[in-house]
């Protein structure tokens, strides 16, 4: 490859990227269409899968046959994605907590 010459892979849209005017100096980053389209972002991941909704209703299932509610309720939270949700939601404590309560059983 000769001195002047450059890599497709180096060129935007085919064209040659050596003739390619740089962006005027106010303007560092082209526009972003994207707007937050791309990625999976904080809210990935938040509905219950089919594992749990299956698993929720076996548990439902089974509490009511079982004639125990907690069970039923339990397998009722899983299976809608309540369970999930409260999981999330109460990660929100101080980290530091249990820190004393750690120190003191260690002493």
């Amino acid at each position: 490859m000769a001195a002047g010459e450059s890599h497709p892979r180096d060129a935007k849209d085919g064209a040659d990227a050596a003739t390619e005017k740089p962006p005027p100096p106010d303007e560092d980053y082209p526009p972003q269409l994207h707007a937050g389209k791309v990625g999976y972002g904080p809210a990935y991941n938040q509905k219950p899968g089919l594992a749990d909704r299956v698993g929720g209703l076996k548990e439902e299932v089974e509490g009511k046959m079982t004639h125990n509610a907690e069970l039923a309720q339990h397998g009722h939270d899983k299976m809608t994605g309540e369970l999930k949700r409260k999981e999330l939601e109460g990660d929100d404590g101080s980290p530091f907590e249990g820190a004393k309560e750690e120190k003191e059983k260690t002493e």
